[in-house]
C-alpha cells in the first residue's frame, strides 16, 4: 500500500510540475516576441523541434491514460495488443512525464538563452529536446530519468512498443494483426510529427528547408501512414474476403489523395475531398470501430459515448487542413493546437475502439453476464414455482372431484377377518383350530 501511495504522490507531483511548466513557457513565449530582441525569429526556427517532443509525450500521457481505464473497466488490452499482463500504465505516464519535464526545461531554457545570450549556447536546449523521446525509449534501466521512479519491465514495454513499430512499417509485409492495426491507426495521426522531424533532420544536417526536395519529401512522409493502412486493409481483404476491409482500404485511398490535392491550395478538389473524408471517417469511426448504437457497453453510463461522438465529429473539423502538408492557412502555433487536438481525438477514439474489439473477442462485461446468469435462475426459479402450483391445484381438484363423486361398492371385494383365540396356557394369540 506505501508503494501505491508513493507512486501516486510521485505522479501528482510530476503532474504539478509539468502543467507549471507548461505555463511558465507560454509566459517566456510570449516574452520573446520583443521586436527589439529578435528572439522570435531564432525561436520559429527551432519550435518544430520543441513540437515534436511534446507531442509524442502527449500522446504518451493520453496512452498511459486509456490504459488506466482500460484496466478499471477490466478490458483485457494486453491480450489485444499481445504484450505482457505485468506492462503498467505507471511506466508509461512516468516516461512520458520525464520526458515532458525535460522538453519544457529546454524550451524555457532555451528562450532565456537567447533573451540573455551569455548564460550559455542556445542551440543545445533544442537538441537536447528533439532527441529526449529517443533517448526515453532507448534508456537501458527501468528506472525513469529525472522521476527517479523504477517499474518492473518499463525498459522491456518501450522496447516491445518500439519493434511493433517497426513491423508496421515494414507492413504488408508482416501479418496486419490487431495491435499493428491500431499502432497504424494512430500514425495517421501524426502527419506533423513527421514533417517535424523532417524538418529536425535537415536542420541538424545543414540541409535547405526551402527546396522542392524538401517539399517532396515532406509529401511522401504525410503518404506515408495512409499507404501502411491501405495495404494493410487489402491484406485483410485478400485473407477474409470480408467487404467491410474493402471499404476500409478505400477510406484510406480517398486519405491519400486529399493529401495529394493539398499541393493545390485550397483547390476545389481539396475542399470537396475535405468534406468527404470528414465525414466518411466520422461515419467509420461511430458504426465500425466503436460499433454504436450498441447494448454491451464496459462504461455504465452513455454519457462517455454522446461525448465521444459529439467531440469526434467538432475534432474532425479541422482534420482536413491538419493531415494536408500544403495548406498554410495557419500559424506554427496553430498547428501545435490542431495536433493536439487530433492526438487527444484518437486517444479518445482508441478507448472505444479497445472496448468494442474486447467485446468482439471476449464477449460481455462481468457485471452483465452476472445479470444475466441471475436473471435465468430467477426465470427458472419462478418456472418451478408455477409448476409445483399447478401440480397443488390439479391435485386439490382431484381430490373434491373424489369426495363428490365416490366410487361404486364392488360385491366381490369381502373384508377378511381371522378367528382369533385365546390361549389359556399362557401362549399368544393363535389361528386356526387348536389341539386338545
Amino acid at each position: 500500500m506505501d508503494t501505491v501511495k508513493t507512486r501516486f504522490f510521485v505522479l501528482g507531483v510530476v503532474t504539478g510540475w509539468s502543467v507549471s511548466l507548461f505555463f511558465v513557457s507560454i509566459v517566456v513565449m510570449v516574452a520573446a516576441y520583443d521586436p527589439r530582441s529578435g528572439a522570435i525569429h531564432q525561436l520559429v526556427s527551432a519550435y518544430p523541434l520543441f513540437r515534436a517532443s511534446f507531442l509524442l509525450c502527449f500522446a504518451s500521457l493520453c496512452f498511459g491514460a486509456d490504459m488506466f481505464t482500460w484496466r478499471r473497466h477490466m478490458i483485457l488490452f494486453h491480450k489485444l495488443f499481445g504484450i505482457p499482463d505485468d506492462f503498467k500504465y505507471q511506466a508509461v505516464l512516468d516516461n512520458a512525464m520525464s520526458t515532458l519535464i525535460i522538453t519544457f526545461t529546454c524550451f524555457c531554457g532555451y528562450v532565456a538563452a537567447l533573451l540573455l545570450p551569455t548564460i550559455f549556447a542556445a542551440w543545445k536546449a533544442p537538441v537536447l529536446a528533439f532527441f529526449a523521446p529517443v533517448l526515453m525509449i532507448f534508456w537501458p534501466f527501468d528506472r525513469a530519468p529525472v522521476l527517479f521512479v523504477s517499474h518492473s519491465k518499463s525498459r522491456a514495454m518501450r522496447l516491445a512498443l518500439l519493434r511493433q513499430v517497426l513491423a508496421v512499417l515494414v507492413s504488408p509485409l508482416t501479418e496486419p494483426t490487431f495491435a499493428r492495426t491500431f499502432v497504424a491507426d494512430v500514425l495517421t495521426s501524426m502527419p506533423k510529427i513527421f514533417s517535424d522531424v523532417h524538418y529536425a533532420a535537415c536542420l541538424l544536417a545543414g540541409a535547405p528547408t526551402n527546396s522542392a526536395g524538401y517539399a517532396a519529401v515532406n509529401l511522401v512522409l504525410n503518404f506515408v501512414p495512409f499507404v501502411i493502412r491501405f495495404f494493410q486493409s487489402v491484406r485483410l481483404y485478400a485473407t477474409e474476403r470480408r467487404p467491410s476491409h474493402a471499404l476500409n482500404a478505400t477510406k484510406y485511398a480517398s486519405a491519400i489523395c486529399l493529401v495529394a490535392a493539398s499541393v493545390a491550395t485550397w483547390s476545389r478538389a481539396w475542399v470537396v475531398l475535405s468534406v468527404y473524408c470528414s465525414v466518411f471517417n466520422f461515419a467509420w469511426d461511430i458504426t465500425m470501430d466503436w460499433g454504436l448504437p450498441r447494448s454491451t457497453r464496459y462504461f455504465s453510463s452513455t454519457t462517455p459515448y454522446y461525448c465521444a461522438v459529439a467531440v469526434d465529429f467538432l475534432a474532425r473539423l479541422g482534420w482536413a487542413v491538419y493531415v494536408s502538408p500544403e495548406q498554410d492557412v495557419v500559424q506554427q502555433h496553430i498547428i501545435l493546437l490542431l495536433a493536439a487536438v487530433e492526438i487527444g481525438r484518437r486517444f479518445m477514439w482508441a478507448l472505444f475502439r479497445v472496448e468494442y474489439e474486447h467485446i468482439k473477442q471476449f464477449g460481455r462485461p462481468p457485471e452483465q453476464r452476472a445479470l444475466l446468469r441471475g436473471g435465468d435462475q430467477h426465470q427458472h426459479q419462478q418456472q418451478h414455482q408455477h409448476q409445483q402450483q399447478h401440480q397443488q391445484q390439479h391435485q386439490q381438484q382431484h381430490q373434491q372431484q373424489r369426495q363428490r363423486n365416490p366410487p361404486p361398492y364392488d360385491a366381490t371385494t369381502t373384508t377378511t377377518t381371522r378367528t382369533t383365540t385365546t390361549h389359556w396356557g399362557g401362549g399368544g394369540p393363535e389361528t386356526g383350530p387348536q389341539g386338545v
